[in-house]
């Protein structure tokens, strides 16, 4: 730690991600965008959940072994797109105007394509958190959740980067939260948008690699 304007201000990673006020965010790994058999996998494209996920299974063991808090999100939709908003509509207009090839409904509340896909089923105790929007911090308990478990450092790994954990990453910054993303456990859709999403991440939040963050905790838990 250094004290600058009278605060105690880390310096280190290993100070930054501190079990004692860290949570493990897993964005989305849910089986209609990572299972290839899904429509939405064959309507939207291949997402490539499954090369990270080896990544971020050792990042939720090395967690869970040091007592970080590890929660899940899931995104969420209502039947018939009720819970789509006019303006995401509107950017999706022609798709949905095409009779011929229409967007399949997706992540639907409570059926198997919204599910955690099986490798990352929660704990018992693990929280998730479903999101209506891309942003994991509106419209949901996520805020009041970390604050009640006296969070300060949010780790983002999952999917997908360039919609849902670098706009998370980015109002977590702004609402006083340190937030770290791990390069290698991340992955979306649209390889352009990820290495731009990726590169103003790097300009606004903390960046590093999982194997950086595991040899923290693990740190951590041996003391």
């Amino acid at each position: 730690m250094v004290s600058i304007l009278g605060r105690e201000i880390p310096q280190t990673l290993e100070e930054i991600i501190d079990p004692k006020h860290t949570a493990l965010v897993i964005h989305d790994m849910q089986n209609d965008p990572c299972n290839p058999e899904t429509p939405q996998y064959k309507y939207m494209g291949p997402i490539d959940c499954y090369t990270i996920l080896p990544r971020v299974l050792k990042l939720r063991e090395a967690a869970r072994k040091a007592g970080v808090l590890v929660m899940y999100t899931q995104y969420t939709n209502q039947p018939e797109w009720r819970s789509t908003s006019d303006f995401q509509i509107y950017k999706m207009k022609e798709k949905f105007l095409d009779s011929n090839n229409s967007p399949p409904q997706s992540s639907v509340y409570g059926t198997w394509g919204w599910e955690i896909i099986d490798e990352l089923k929660p704990g018992k105790d693990e929280t998730q958190i479903f999101k209506y929007r891309r942003d994991t911090f509106i419209g949901t308990n996520f805020d009041i959740f970390l604050h009640g478990h006296g969070i300060k450092t949010i780790v983002s790994c999952g999917i997908a980067l360039e919609v849902g954990i670098q706009p998370t990453a980015v109002t977590a910054s702004q609402m006083d939260y340190f937030p770290v993303v791990p390069k290698d456990a991340v992955s979306g859709r649209h390889q352009n948008y990820m290495d731009e999403a990726m590169k103003l991440l790097e300009r606004t939040v903390i960046v590093t690699e999982s194997q950086k963050i595991i040899d923290a905790w693990e740190k951590s838990s041996t003391k």
